[in-house]
C-alpha cells in the first residue's frame, strides 16, 4: 500500500505527539443504568450503541425475537431529563443469527442498524424516525460484496447518506479486503450508490471495519492494513465532491507498529477526527490506545493528542471503541481490570488535553462486563455499554452506563456525578445532587426551613439512626449542636 501513501497530497502528520500515559482516574458509578424492559440471557444489550440530541439506539444482537439471535434495537427517548424506553424494534423477516443490531448508526431521523450475519453476506436495515415511533424504512444489502462478506458490521449515515462496511468483502484479492456502499435518497426511497473499496485492495486489511461521517467527510477504518507494518491499521478519509465521495487522505499514526490495528475503532465531529488502536503497545501489551485529529476544510489531517490508559494496562483494549461530539473524547477499554477482576471501563475526556476526567466503571462483584465495549457520547450524555453485564439471573443480558451530563449545578462544564467523585463538590446526603445546590436542611421539602424542620432534627437529636440519614446534616454519625448549626444557617425560603 505505500503506492497509495506518496500518490497523496495530503500527508497525514509524521510527528509524534508527546503524551505520557493517562494516571488511572477515579471510577464514576453511572447516573442510570439502562437494561432491557425484557432482558434475557445472552442478548448482549449494548453491542450496538448510538445517541444524538434526545435519541438513544441500543442493539441487542442476541435477542431472539423472532427467532434465535435475530437481534432487536431498543430505542429511548430523553423527556423530561429522564431517558425511557420508547420501543423495541423487531423485525418479522429475521431469521435465525442475523444478528440485527450488530452495528448502529444515528443521524437526527435516520438510523441503521447492521445485520451482518442475515442472508448470504449480510444487510442492514434503514430506519426512520416520524415523531414519535421508530420504524424500518428498507433493508439494504450488496449481492456483490459476495458470501460470509459481513456486510453490516459497521454503519454510518447522515439525513441524506448512508455508509455500510463489508469489512470480509474478497473484493478478487482474498477475505478480509473489505468495501464499503453507499446509499442514497434522491427521493424518498434509498437506493445503491458508490462503492468504496481500497485503491489497492489487500487480504485481511479489513477495510470498512469502523466508518463515521462528518459533514462532507466519510471516515473508511482498515485496521488490517499493512502500509507501515503487520496490521498496523489505517484510516481512509473521503470527501464528497459533486455527490461522489473522493479519497482525499490516508491517515496514520504518529509511530506505527505491527499488531496496533490503528483503525479498530473510529469517530468524527466537526473537524475531531478519533481512532481507536486496540492492540497498541504503548503504556503495555496490547493496553490499547486512542489518537486524536484535526481535519481541515480540504481534508488535510493534523496529529492532536494520544490518549492512553494508565501504564501496564496489560491486555485492556483501550481504543476499541471511541467516540467524539466535536469536544469532548470518550474511549472504551473492555479488556481492563478493576482489580483482578476483568470489568472493563470507559474513559472521559472534557477538555482538550490527555487527562482523562473521568472513568466510567461498573459497580458491584461482577466479571466479564465489557464495560467500553461500545461507547458514544453527546451534549447530554455519555453512555458506555457493557453488553457482557449479567442482569438478574441473566448472564450476558447486557446493559448501558448513562453518565448525564446536564447535571452541572455549579455550571463547570463537568459533570456533578465526577466532581462530587473527585472531591470538587460534596455530597452528604449521597442523594447525587451535590449540597451547594439543594436545600438540604430542608427536612420536610416543603421548600422552606423552618419551625417543622427544627422539630424533625429534634426529635433525632444523638446518634444518627441509620433510617434517617439525612437528619445527620453534616454526616459525622450525630445529629447535634453542629447540625442545628446548619440548620439555622439555611432558616428560610429555599434558594
Amino acid at each position: 500500500m505505500a503506492r497509495l501513501a506518496s500518490m497523496l497530497a495530503v500527508p497525514a502528520a509524521v510527528a509524534v505527539i508527546a503524551a505520557p500515559a493517562a494516571a488511572d482516574v477515579p471510577a464514576v458509578a453511572a447516573d442510570r443504568t439502562l437494561v432491557a424492559s425484557d432482558a434475557a440471557s445472552y442478548d448482549v444489550f449494548g453491542y450496538g450503541l448510538a445517541i444524538d440530541g434526545e435519541s438513544l439506539l441500543v442493539g441487542s444482537r442476541g435477542s431472539d425475537t423472532p427467532q434465535l439471535n435475530s437481534g432487536a434495537v431498543y430505542a429511548y427517548r430523553r423527556v423530561g431529563g429522564n431517558w425511557t424506553q420508547s420501543q423495541k424494534l423487531v423485525f418479522p423477516t429475521a431469521l435465525r443469527d442475523d444478528q440485527i443490531g450488530t452495528a448502529i448508526a444515528l443521524s437526527g431521523p435516520v438510523a441503521v442498524a447492521g445485520a451482518p450475519g442475515r442472508g448470504v453476506g449480510g444487510s442492514a436495515f434503514v430506519l426512520r424516525f416520524d415523531g414519535g415511533t421508530w420504524f424500518s424504512q428498507t433493508e439494504v444489502s450488496d449481492a456483490a460484496a459476495g458470501s460470509a462478506a459481513e456486510f453490516g458490521a459497521a454503519a454510518a449515515c447522515s439525513a441524506n447518506l448512508v455508509a455500510v462496511g463489508a469489512p470480509n468483502a474478497a473484493e478478487g484479492v482474498g477475505a478480509g479486503a473489505g468495501r464499503v456502499r453507499i446509499f442514497e435518497r434522491p427521493a424518498q426511497v434509498w437506493v445503491g450508490g458508490q462503492l468504496l473499496r481500497a485503491p489497492f485492495p489487500d487480504p485481511g486489511d479489513r477495510f470498512g471495519s469502523a466508518l463515521a461521517m462528518s459533514g462532507e467527510f466519510l471516515a473508511v477504518a482498515a485496521p488490517g492494513d499493512d502500509d507501515r507494518a503487520v496490521n498496523s491499521g489505517a484510516v481512509y478519509l473521503y470527501r464528497l465532491v459533486s455527490g461522489q465521495y473522493q479519497l482525499v487522505n490516508k491517515v496514520f499514526p504518529p509511530v506505527s507498529f505491527a499488531e496496533d490495528w490503528f483503525g479498530r475503532s473510529v469517530a468524527f465531529a466537526g473537524s475531531m477526527l478519533v481512532v481507536g488502536a486496540y492492540q497498541s503497545d504503548l503504556a503495555g501489551p496490547d493496553a490499547g490506545a486512542a489518537f486524536v485529529y484535526s481535519v481541515s476544510s480540504s481534508g488535510a489531517v493534523t496529529a492532536v493528542r494520544t490518549l492512553l490508559p494508565p501504564l501496564g494496562s496489560a491486555n485492556a483494549e483501550f481504543g476499541n471503541s471511541v467516540a467524539t461530539d466535536g469536544v469532548s473524547v470518550t474511549v472504551g477499554a473492555p479488556g481492563f481490570l478493576s482489580g483482578s477482576t476483568l470489568r472493563g471501563a470507559s474513559w472521559v475526556y472534557f477538555n482538550a488535553d490527555s487527562v482523562a476526567d473521568a472513568k466510567l466503571a461498573p459497580t458491584g462483584a461482577s466479571a466479564m462486563d465489557l464495560c467500553g465495549l461500545r461507547v458514544a457520547v453527546s451534549a447530554q450524555a455519555v453512555v458506555a455499554a457493557a453488553p457482557g453485564m449479567q442482569v438478574g439471573l441473566n448472564p450476558s443480558a447486557g446493559s448501558v452506563l448513562l453518565l448525564d451530563r446536564t447535571r452541572d449545578c455549579n455550571a463547570s462544564g463537568v459533570p456533578d456525578s465526577i466532581e462530587i467523585a473527585t472531591g470538587v463538590l460534596f455530597d452528604g446526603n449521597g442523594d447525587g445532587i451535590p449540597d451547594e445546590c439543594q436545600c438540604i436542611a430542608d427536612l420536610s421539602s416543603d421548600g422552606v426551613v423552618n419551625g417543622a424542620d427544627l422539630g424533625l432534627l429534634l426529635a433525632l437529636w444523638g446518634p444518627a439512626s441509620p433510617s434517617f440519614p439525612q437528619f445527620d446534616l453534616n454526616r459525622d454519625g450525630f445529629v447535634n449542636g453542629a447540625d442545628l448549626g446548619m440548620l439555622l444557617s439555611e432558616w428560610g425560603p429555599c434558594q
